[in-house]
């Protein structure tokens, strides 16, 4: 988990990224709505997935259910969605 200020991030990281991956985390996500993890309190809760290896349907899967992708970029990372990429936000009950 990854928070500032304003906005807390809850990423899921695997070496394989699959399907079930996000719909488990996706899961998750719904849990901290009603169950916010500490730190994340009155900030916008925001996801992403993170792994080695992402097929571009699995990618595109992660996209669609509002995600971040974070990929591997030589030797440090980058956020693999498009510029006009529009988030999903999971509102918490606190």
């Amino acid at each position: 988990m990854l928070y500032d200020t304003a906005f807390a991030i809850i990423v899921e990281v695997k070496h394989q990224l699959k399907k079930d991956d996000i719909d488990e985390h996706l899961e998750r996500m719904e849990k901290c709505t009603q169950r916010p993890p500490r730190g994340t309190e009155g900030k916008r809760l925001l996801g992403a997935v993170a792994a080695m290896i992402i097929s571009q349907e699995v990618a595109s899967y992660a996209q669609k259910c509002g995600l971040f992708i974070i990929k591997p970029n030589g030797k440090s990372v980058k956020i693999a969605n498009p510029l006009d990429f529009k988030p999903q936000e999971w509102p918490t009950k606190v």
